[in-house]
């Protein structure tokens, strides 16, 4: 089935940091075959995490010009919707062909399998996954990073454990495949209200840019491993 995936106007704002492939996000709304963005693609993983935060305690957060208001916007929550924009038709063909590789993991951890749809757009998907994964915002950022991994070439061998974990937003991590389901089941579970979203702050202390940048799979990895 092809989706008919409603973008939001691209945003001039946002400062986001290099990365190695530049896969774009953003949530979505879905109405039946539309699939409405809630914001303007984003690279930067974390911006993710910033909008859980955000609909957790109901307030607007703006860090590194990403604004996200739950006033005005609500992500669905019965699964993780994404929108994928790829930088080219090759690491668009990559992730497809790394689909099941992505269903070994999520199978392993017993997750509801990801689905993928095409779109009317060039390079554009939009994915569909367990609702777990918005559960804490390790495990959000977590998905998201095999998501870009499953663009490149090594990801197939690392699942099969014949090549390390090459990204560099876990550039001193050993990470297995085994460890990522038991990840998928460790993060899934339900943390107290006030720490919910991310097991690694007890308080927001309205430090949007601390949460920001320490509550994404990297961080917790950090602490825990």
């Amino acid at each position: 089935m092809q989706a008919n995936l409603i973008k939001k106007a691209s945003s001039n704002t946002y400062s986001e940091i290099f990365q190695q492939i530049e896969l774009r996000f953003s949530f979505l709304n879905q109405e039946g075959n539309d699939f409405y963005e809630q914001f303007a693609d984003i690279k930067c993983r974390d911006y993710l995490s910033d909008v859980l935060i955000a609909e957790e305690h109901n307030v607007t957060i703006c860090v590194y010009g990403f604004k996200y208001d739950p006033s005005n916007s609500k992500i669905d929550r019965d699964a993780t919707k994404l929108s994928l924009k790829f930088p080219s038709s090759e690491h668009k063909a990559l992730f497809l062909s790394n689909i099941p590789n992505l269903h070994y993991l999520e199978d392993k951890a017993k997750y509801e399998l990801t689905k993928v749809l095409e779109t009317q757009l060039d390079n554009q998907l939009i994915v569909i996954g367990s609702a777990n994964y918005l559960n804490t915002t390790p495990l959000l950022s977590l998905y998201s990073l095999l998501l870009r991994a499953m663009c490149t070439t090594w990801f197939s061998l690392w699942v099969k454990g014949e090549a390390d974990f090459e990204d560099s937003a876990l550039p001193e991590s050993k990470i297995k495949p085994s460890q990522v389901w038991e990840l998928f089941n460790k993060l899934t579970k339900t943390f107290d209200t006030q720490a919910k979203v991310s097991p690694l702050t007890n308080t927001l202390d309205n430090d949007w840019y601390s949460f920001h940048n320490n509550s994404g799979i990297a961080s917790y990895l950090a602490l825990t491993v």
